[in-house]
């Protein structure tokens, strides 16, 4: 209709171009068409930015229409309040209309309107039949793709504070404090983890961390204060006159249908505001003689009961100020203005300018926060999956039921009735402790919550397996250990039998591979794991020169890529461990029995060999596909027996074989040897490695529950394999970028934001510790060593608090394809290389399968005519019917341009989902070790353990358990003794608050006594954990 409008207006002036559906100008329009046009264009809710000598109506129907003129697209008027592209001087520009006001950051490009005026005030009147809207509209993604090339929208992985719903944070795209997405519309229907594309606000909308700002600025308090209550007396005020002009209004029945208003009496109505200066005059002491004159000189066009409510207005705002000025002495803590969090720098400036002659000198760039909003998900990397229980919603619905999530970063969902169980609707209290699993369909713009379906059933609270239900499923991980008929059906007719158990690899799977199977092979791992995915062999070649094998199961091997087989492992990525199961990333017939390299059996495998020198530096590499034959599976125990004492006896080790005992002991020693060798000159070339501590636990065979706990003590044979993998590791690397750059699947680790490395040293500083160098991973490790030399065993509670600020301040690694990146980084920070993959642990992560079918590819492409090269094989000797890998290996193909982008598209999709599921599974895993440990406390009674205090609150304090290097939190009123807290608050620090507590003591005889406690930043005391009986959460107590 609008453009209907247009080209009835301006049907003499212009004509309509049918090709590509936009305006071209004949000859200049009068101004008062130009004029009418505007006015029209606003009566839609559209604001046409013009410049009547040079601006063309082409580029404003271009973006009402939604055309796009490059590819000849008639779109439709898009959604009110969505920005929609224009295109001027053959640039692309994003137009927003009036309904929605948007200043682009910098300008760069946008167009900005403002707020339309409202239409016919009948019109408004009139009850709107649509409903409100909650949300914004998304932007179309032709809108957001070219934002994001000029820098207007920018694209970035959604991370919302679990412990605030309403904030939620992005990264700055200039490398400052994270920006800030104020409440959930700010968010606009995002989850935590999605890929959102947001914009950042105008400055006036950025928020200020107020109180932040109170803690360096106490005296920010009263001025706020203040200005608080002087906008109720201004408010006062105002409702004092409006009411007196009530009174002389005559009412609409009184006026009649015909009654008119005369010029005068619109004057008579018009709205007074006291003077501002009037206010102040009572809180600075300054300018009353003024403020008084200009009320008489301004009271003069009032009428005569105009003059009364004025007068009466002003005496209470007299008697107001009186009472502010006596209560100012001694605030009332109860009738005193609540303080916020955070206001924004708009009001703040305001806040300022409202008290004159405040001679405060602030810097406000430390308290600031920039604010932003999304405008699109680009990536719904969350699983739109979540557990929490069903009730009723407050106000009676005949069509929905109110389902509240566990997790506060979920939305509550309206699930539909008949879903519910059936006993629901007329027993809903006997589901108050039921939880269920949840999906959400969809989330429209005119809803709060969101609309979800039932799953299933978890069952009650507070349970072992219930509770290992809501975390997997809150994760994202909704598979099972069982897995679908067609994937255990394509994986029985790979291997030709139904378990594996008895599988041997044929003389067709043998062709083309390196025969290890004569040589020494050992592997060492956890003693209960069965999927063993890499061995190692070590023999003396001469005097100083070793030769080291590292072998991986060759699971690319049976795993083809477009199988179910492989659906199935790119969907699930990794396996994920439980404290009492491990949910596998491949069939148990591969995962425990083919693939894993387990003793006295033939195994395939891809291997990696090495010649290596006392000083562990490499002199030659070989790369190929191989068959090994394990000898033994030794534990990281038994590996570290024979490390600390070589002179031990095959008694000592019952599970090697007495036959090759002596040569598994070499073996061992040889590579404790060369580990050390390579550790040492890998951290002196600035590589970085942050530890926590672990526990793991010892289950009851018989209910599954945890009959104890232990720590996980790092040992030197620990140190060994790890070396020997990330040899096989960044070896693997370089051979793919060298000969495959752009399909290369690596991970990187980006360093520490400059913002959070400078958080790190004034926290340091904080502390009493001096960082000397914390701009490279160099640095960081030569503090992390300065801190474990002298805190490790003097101050262990500082020290592993310390160490998760280190820990925190670094970035995730993640994978990507190296022919995506378009010149971004593709170091490895923690390790210092410049490139580095995962290949070692193809059973459990999709990533190694995908990179050792690259590998492979890269290997077919190498001459193996040249007996000094490092190729296993060559393409011109194997066919697609000698070896089938090379048939099902995309990699082994020659693609054209088209296919290699896509592929390239392909892989960052795979990275990217992979990155998710690791970060999940990663989650669950140490979730899943503080379930275990909160049902151990809970079956074997508090326990006593050791804290040091982190921070003091008013209510509480937060303390650092050292056995779970986590931080609880203790409440006050939770302590069953009746204890006195003195809370002192830090002025400018907070994390120098102090509480005195006193509490009662009971001596032999019985009697009571008092005792006292200071808390304060790194106390150390004693702790009593335990949990509640109808709970499952660890609750702190004091131990007196």
């Amino acid at each position: 209709m609008l453009l209907a409008n247009i080209l009835s207006g301006l049907r003499k002036d212009l004509h309509f171009d049918a090709q590509f559906g936009f305006l071209r100008r004949h000859d200049p329009t009068k101004r008062n068409n130009d004029s009418k046009l505007q006015k029209e264009c606003e009566l839609y809710d559209f604001h046409m930015e013009m410049d009547p000598p040079v601006q063309e109506y082409s580029e404003c129907l271009d973006v009402r229409t939604g055309t796009l003129r490059d590819k000849h697209e008639e779109g439709k008027y898009p959604v009110p309040g969505r920005p929609v592209l224009a295109k001027k001087d053959a640039n692309w520009l994003i137009m927003t209309s009036r309904g929605s006001h948007q200043q682009m950051r910098g300008g760069g490009g946008g167009i900005g309107g403002h707020r339309p005026k409202p239409m016919n005030s009948r019109n408004n009147n009139k009850e709107s039949t649509v409903k409100k809207s909650e949300f914004e509209e998304y932007w179309s993604y032709a809108v957001v793709k070219v934002g994001l090339e000029n820098g207007d929208v920018f694209k970035d992985t959604l991370r919302i504070n679990s412990k605030n719903f309403e904030e939620a944070f992005v990264d700055d795209p200039e490398g400052g404090d994270d920006v800030l997405l104020n409440g959930i519309r700010a968010r606009n229907r995002a989850f935590h983890d999605d890929i959102v594309a947001y914009i950042i606000n105008h400055r006036s909308k950025w928020m200020v961390r107020f109180q932040n700002l109170l803690s360096s600025y106490p005296e920010f308090e009263r001025i706020y204060r203040d200005a608080k209550n002087m906008d109720e007396l201004a408010s006062d005020a105002g409702t004092a006159v409006g009411s007196s002009r009530n009174l002389a209004t005559p009412d609409k029945a009184q006026q009649g249908q015909g009654a008119k208003r005369t010029p005068s009496s619109d004057k008579r109505h018009k709205t007074v505001q006291p003077d501002r200066n009037c206010m102040l005059a009572s809180l600075t002491g300054t300018g009353a003689e003024d403020d008084e004159q200009d009320v008489q000189s301004e009271s003069k066009s009032f009428d005569d009961v105009q003059l009364i409510s004025r007068a009466s207005a002003e005496a209470k705002l007299a008697s107001r100020n009186d009472k502010m000025s006596i209560q100012s002495k001694k605030p009332d803590r109860k009738e005193s203005t609540k303080l916020p969090m955070n206001i924004t720098l708009a009001e703040m400036e305001e806040l300022l300018d409202k008290i004159p002659g405040s001679n405060l000198s602030v810097t406000l760039n430390d308290f600031i926060v920039k604010t932003g909003k999304v405008v699109r998900i680009l990536e719904m990397c969350h699983s739109r999956r979540c557990v929490g229980k069903i009730k009723h919603f407050p106000k009676p619905n005949i069509r929905n039921a109110l389902f509240s999530p566990l997790d506060s970063r979920v939305p509550r969902l309206r699930i539909p009735l008949q879903e519910c169980p059936p006993d629901f609707l007329r027993d809903p209290a006997q589901f108050e402790n039921v939880l269920f699993a949840a999906r959400i369909v969809n989330w429209r713009s005119d809803d709060i919550c969101a609309i979800g379906s039932l799953m299933k059933k978890i069952g009650n609270s507070n349970e072992l397996e219930g509770e290992l239900e809501v975390l997997l499923v809150e994760n994202g991980i909704t598979w099972d250990v069982k897995f679908p008929p067609g994937v255990e059906a394509c994986c029985e007719e790979i291997l030709g039998c139904s378990d594996g158990t008895e599988w041997t690899p044929s003389e067709f799977d043998l062709k083309s591979r390196r025969d290890f199977t004569s040589h020494t092979v050992v592997s060492i791992d956890p003693p209960t794991a069965r999927d063993l995915d890499d061995a190692l062999h070590c023999i003396e070649l001469e005097s100083g020169v070793f030769e080291v094998g590292v072998h991986i199961a060759d699971v690319s091997h049976f795993v083809k890529e477009g199988s179910p087989l492989d659906d199935e492992a790119s969907m699930r990525t990794t396996s994920t461990y439980l404290p009492n199961r491990v949910i596998p990333m491949l069939p148990r017939a591969l995962c425990e029995h083919v693939c894993s390299l387990q003793p006295n059996k033939s195994r395939l495998s891809f291997s990696a060999v090495f010649k290596l020198n006392r000083e562990g530096e490499v002199l030659s590499t070989w790369i190929g596909k191989t068959v090994i034959k394990s000898c033994c599976q030794m534990s990281y125990d038994h590996a570290q027996k024979i490390i600390d004492e070589p002179d031990c006896t095959s008694e000592d080790l019952p599970s090697v074989p007495v036959s090759c005992f002596e040569d598994v002991k070499q073996s061992v020693i040889h590579l404790h040897l060369l580990a050390q060798s390579m550790k040492k000159r890998r951290f002196e070339g600035g590589a970085l490695k942050i530890q926590k501590k672990k526990i793991g636990f010892l289950l009851d065979p018989t209910t599954g529950q945890p009959g104890s706990f232990f720590h996980h003590r790092g040992m030197e044979s620990h140190s060994l394999i790890e070396e020997f993998m990330l040899l096989a590791n960044i070896s693997v690397a370089e051979k793919i970028c060298t000969s495959m750059p752009q399909f290369g699947f690596l991970r990187r680790h980006d360093p520490p934001k400059r913002n959070m490395i400078a958080k790190l040293q004034k926290e340091c500083e904080l502390y009493d510790f001096h960082m000397e160098d914390g701009s490279t991973s160099a640095g960081i490790s030569e503090c992390l060593d300065v801190l474990h030399s002298t805190l490790r065993d003097r101050h262990e509670g500082k020290y592993l608090f310390l160490v998760e600020q280190f820990s925190k301040k670094m970035q995730l690694a993640k994978y990507f394809c190296l022919g995506a990146q378009d010149n971004k980084s593709h170091e490895h920070y923690a390790l210092n290389v410049p490139f580095y993959t995962h290949f070692t642990s193809p059973i459990r992560r999709y990533p190694d399968v995908i990179v050792h079918r690259q590998l492979y590819a890269v290997l077919c492409s190498e001459d193996a005519s040249d007996v000094a090269s490092n190729a296993s094989f060559s393409s011109n000797s194997i066919t697609e019917d000698e070896d089938p890998d090379f048939k099902y290996n995309i990699y082994c193909q020659t693609l054209s341009e088209e296919r290699i982008e896509k592929q390239i598209r392909k892989l960052e999709e795979i990275a990217h989902h992979c990155n998710v599921n690791k970060l999940a599974a990663k989650r669950v895993s140490e979730n899943s070790i503080e379930i275990f440990f909160a049902f151990f406390v809970k079956e074997n009674g508090p326990i006593e353990m050791q804290g040091t205090v982190v921070g003091v609150l008013d209510q509480s304090v937060d303390v650092l358990l050292h056995d779970l290097h986590s931080v609880k939190r203790l409440y006050y009123q939770e302590q069953d003794d009746e204890i006195e807290i003195q809370f002192i608050k830090h002025p400018a620090v907070p994390q120098k608050n102090r509480a005195q507590i006193k509490f009662p003591l009971r001596d032999k005889a019985g009697d009571m006594n008092g005792g006292c406690l200071e808390l304060k930043l790194f106390t150390s005391l004693k702790i009593s954990v335990f949990v509640p009986g109808n709970s499952s959460k660890l609750k702190l107590k004091f131990h007196f």
